[in-house]
């Protein structure tokens, strides 16, 4: 999610520094005709518009320059009655104010400048007024409220619909794009920015349209659709090279970079990365931000070196540049060295990238406080406008009081005879409604006397079934004991018979499938058995220090016959030199569960991956709970990835339950109990681990990942 926001201030970034490109011109054209002696102690509305010319152009680059030349715009329009010169100063304060120049936290400054501006475009041209609307929306929506700003840019909207006008239309719908994408609304921002895009693309403005079509696959991506998203971005990029707009050149190649990452087309995304960089060069800000999706790229491609000259590049021009990304970069730093097993720089660049987390949240803690506070100052300004009125009120009410003295005295002796009557009265409907609360005393006294006696019969049920669950356990453990054995020598006798009879091809066959009978019973028992232990609490762990590695290598062999059978590769990555203090018969069975389970639902020829790796969390370890405290630990982290059919959201809820039979169906035909992972979890869970699995979702694979405390060498 972080990263769709931050595409949203790169996008809004590259609009701002193109225009101020564009008009830098223009600023050097006004200010040298304001030098004419004449033109500034002359006041008319040529130097009133001049000035705000001026101020506008100016918000892009310098806040301080643009509101000194809105103010003196605003005091020669008021000098010589000019309403319309006076709106368009106060719209270029209300652009610092609450645009992307934020200058100033106080709300109030701010409601009452966007307020007056709306009074006076009330009075103007439609056209005026639409501009005035649109730009008190922004304001509105960015700094004040949301939903107020909104209805201020639908109503601009339909103002420019009224006028006829594209490129004012299709600048609302933009905006209204803008406030749903910051507040995470995708599927409306989506909605406004079709609008905004269709509108642009008929004025035939190809600059414009290019920077809409940006934010509109920045919509797409952030929906999920990465293929819709990276071909309208090939749109905007076709646009924006024919009218050799830089900065969305910039943006977009970096987008189209990221996303090609995302789905591991590295050759596509350097391609574009080069791009991105080549045109970022006299930007120091973009050009870190795209180094450092370089850098992702080298990491992503294991090119260690690369990617770390990259990130330290990056980090470099943000500090001196100031840079908004700073964060990410002392992310992907950590990352880095994480994975050049550098742990210790790993932890390092961790830890400042936590504390500049937390800095940013205080900060936006600060401006949340500032604009609470503001908005206490208006409410109780509004207060005391209210208690005003009120006094006057009373005071008009005093007088009239006054003026009918007479009346009110001889209306005196019938109201104090009328309370009298009225007393009497509410002292008999009181004492009714006494009698009736005793008697409705005495009905809860006797409810809650019932509720009792349930409640204690509840007690008596509940131990009933409890101990019928626990003669219910101890029977299936005697049951499926007692089962076991036969099952053994019926999977004996047919191993016998097989041998003596192999040349008998439909002998043979009717045998495997006794064979393959027995072995689903005798799994289901064994599984059985394991949760009649864990719920009888029964299962003893015999623990010792043992060699994740050596462990998994021996899994791994046990189990590339089930593999070869559906020409599959297990690919082991083990050499971490891992120990963990492990019954190893249980972790076995951890392992062969996980690592069979792969088999079974992945397809024939499809690759599956076991790696082993040291990793630092806070898994509670006997030690540390001994203490009490829940410290950071060495831990070693074992996970199995496959190309399966993946996992449903509703199967990530519900995986790990006893007899659970998610979504994914065995390809090759073989059975399942539905307590494998449900043991799994309670082995692991006793040796003081954690089991979680992770999926991008259905025909997208799946990742188990097991954490142990590692032994200390």
């Amino acid at each position: 999610m972080i990263a769709y926001l931050l595409c949203g201030a790169i996008l809004c970034t590259a609009v701002i520094a193109t225009v101020a490109h564009a008009q830098l011109r223009d600023i050097d054209s006004l200010k040298s005709l304001l030098r004419v002696p004449d033109k500034l102690t002359l006041a008319d509305s040529v130097s009133v518009d001049m000035l705000n010319r001026l101020a506008m152009l100016y918000r892009l680059r310098s806040s301080d320059s643009a509101l000194y030349y809105a103010e003196q715009a605003a005091h020669i329009a008021e000098q010589i009655g000019y309403p319309k010169g006076k709106l368009y100063a106060l719209l270029t304060r209300l652009s610092v104010y609450g645009g992307y120049n934020t200058s100033t936290s106080n709300l109030s400054l701010i409601k009452s400048t966007a307020d007056s501006a709306v009074q006076l475009a009330r009075a103007m041209s439609d056209q005026i007024k639409a501009d005035a609307m649109l730009e008190v929306g922004r304001a509105y929506s960015s700094r004040l409220d949301k939903e107020e700003g909104i209805r201020m840019l639908l109503e601009a909207l339909k103002s420019y619909e009224r006028l006829g006008d594209k490129t004012g239309m299709s600048k609302a719908w933009y905006y209204i794009a803008l406030v749903h994408y910051t507040n995470e609304s995708y599927q409306d921002a989506l909605t406004a920015n079709q609008q905004a895009a269709r509108l642009m693309q008929e004025t035939g403005n190809r600059r414009s349209t290019s920077i809409i079509l940006n934010n509109l696959a920045l919509c797409y991506d952030a929906l999920g659709q990465a293929d819709t998203a990276i071909s309208i971005w090939k749109q905007a990029l076709s646009l924006a090279e024919a009218v050799d707009e830089v900065q969305t050149i910039w943006s977009v190649t970096a987008n189209l970079a990221r996303v090609c990452l995302r789905q591991q087309q590295y050759s596509e995304a350097e391609r574009y990365i080069a791009r991105s960089l080549e045109v970022s060069k006299p930007y120091p800000a973009r050009y870190a931000s795209s180094l450092m999706h370089k850098g992702r790229i080298h990491l992503a491609k294991k090119e260690l070196q690369e990617a770390l000259r990259c990130a330290e590049e990056s980090l470099r021009l943000y500090q001196k540049s100031q840079g908004y990304a700073i964060d990410e970069c002392l992310k992907l730093l950590a990352e880095i060295y994480a994975e050049m097993g550098r742990f210790k720089d790993a932890y390092t660049f961790q830890k400042r990238y936590s504390e500049f987390q937390d800095s940013a949240y205080t900060a936006r803690k600060a401006a949340i406080v500032a604009e609470l506070q503001s908005k206490y100052d208006v409410e109780k300004k509004n207060q005391e406008i209210e208690l005003l009125r009120r006094d006057r009120e009373r005071d008009a009410i005093v007088r009239t009081a006054l003026l009918g003295g007479v009346v009110l005295t001889t209306s005196l002796a019938l109201v104090i005879a009328n309370r009298f009557r009225l007393k009497q009265k509410a002292e008999a409907e009181i004492q009714e409604k006494n009698l009736a609360l005793s008697a409705a005393l005495q009905e809860a006294e006797h409810q809650a006397a019932e509720a009792h006696r349930q409640r204690l019969e509840a007690e008596a049920q509940r131990k009933v079934a409890e101990d019928a669950n626990a003669l219910k356990t101890e029977l299936l453990s005697i049951a499926s004991h007692d089962l076991r054995n036969p099952l053994q020598s019926i999977i004996g006798f047919t191993l016998l018979i097989k041998e003596k009879y192999a040349d008998d091809k439909a002998l043979v066959t009717s045998l495997e499938k006794i064979e393959r009978a027995a072995e689903r019973m005798l799994r289901l028992i064994h599984d059985l058995l394991a949760t009649a232990a864990l719920d009888a609490g029964k299962l003893t762990l015999k623990q010792e220090i043992v060699s994740v590695d050596e462990l998994l290598h021996s899994v791994v062999e046990s189990l590339q016959v089930q593999a070869e059978k559906k020409n599959q590769v297990l690919y082991l990555r083990a050499e971490s030199g891992a120990k963990v203090n492990v019954d190893p018969d249980r972790m076995r069975e951890v392992f062969e569960n996980l690592i069979s389970n792969a088999i079974k639902y992945s397809g024939f020829g499809k690759p599956i991956w076991i790696t082993v790796e040291n990793a630092l969390g806070c898994v509670q370890t006997s030690q540390n709970a001994a203490s009490g405290q829940s410290g950071e630990n060495e831990l070693v982290r074992i996970a199995v990835r496959d190309e399966g059919e993946g996992l449903s959201e509703d199967d990530m809820k519900r995986m790990f339950g006893r007899f659970q039979r998610l979504s994914a169906r065995p390809t090759g035909g073989e059975s399942s109990t539905g307590l494998g992972l449900f043991i799994v979890k309670q082995i692991v869970e006793l040796h003081s681990g954690r089991i979680w699995a992770e999926s991008e979702g259905k025909g997208k694979g799946a990742t188990f990942i097991v954490e142990l405390p590692a032994v200390k060498a």
